[in-house]
């Protein structure tokens, strides 16, 4: 069809709707996180625990609004990769070795706690994600774009807050209970972005005729008859 948009301009776009959708979410999150650590710190057995729980609470707030721009910087990244040629642009740079043998275990951790994320994410949402992956691709050019070079993707929002938690020095035990409450608070509600990147593309002439199958039945809905 008639494509009045550049590639550039329709990807920022989306990267703006991806943004203005998640900011919101995850200053929902931090207030909660906030709020879970003194609930933590409260019923801490011992000082030590307490000490842990009320330290990663100050280290939060100090840190917070670093995280929240970090955040959105992160994604910007992202998109700003897809839109240079060549595969796989934003892939998260590796550590070095000294560096990776004091991690392997907490990175371990990390890696399982938000693969599960991703997992769930991509399920429920299977339909939807394969369409703004076939769109996207169309977009881009790369007509055989996979999950993980999907700036949509919720690997990509996983990345991207393991980037801006870099800030942050928490123990492995913290770590896991923020990624938690990421999962709940920012992970948890990115279908409805999902929609609302389809409806764009497909006004923008992208792909209009394709459809997500299921789109229209809940996932509780699918699965028995």
């Amino acid at each position: 069809g008639g494509q009045q948009a550049a590639p550039f301009q329709i990807l920022g776009r989306c990267r703006n709707l991806a943004s203005r959708h998640v900011e919101p979410l995850l200053k929902e999150m931090l207030d909660g996180a906030d709020d879970a650590l003194f609930r933590l710190a409260e019923k801490a057995e011992d000082n030590r625990s307490q000490t842990t729980f009320f330290d990663a609470m100050r280290a939060l707030r100090r840190q917070r609004s670093t995280m929240e721009s970090e955040y959105v910087t992160q994604i910007a990244r992202v998109f700003d990769a897809c839109m240079r040629p060549g595969p796989g642009g934003w892939k998260t740079a590796p550590a070095s070795t000294d560096e990776l043998s004091l991690l392997a275990s907490d990175e371990l951790e990390e890696n399982l706690a938000i693969e599960g994320m991703v997992a769930k994410v991509r399920r429920i949402s299977e339909a939807e994600l394969h369409a703004v992956r076939r769109r996207l691709g169309a977009v881009m050019d790369r007509p055989g774009l996979g999950e993980d070079d999907n700036p949509l993707d919720p690997k990509a929002f996983c990345h991207a807050f393991r980037d801006a938690m870099h800030v942050l020095d928490v123990d492995i035990r913290i770590r896991l209970i923020i990624y938690k409450l990421f999962d709940q608070f920012v992970i948890g509600h990115l279908p409805p972005l999902y929609q609302e990147v389809n409806r764009y593309l497909q006004e923008m002439g992208i792909l209009p005729d394709l459809r997500p199958e299921g789109r229209f039945s809940s996932p509780a809905a699918t699965g028995g008859t």
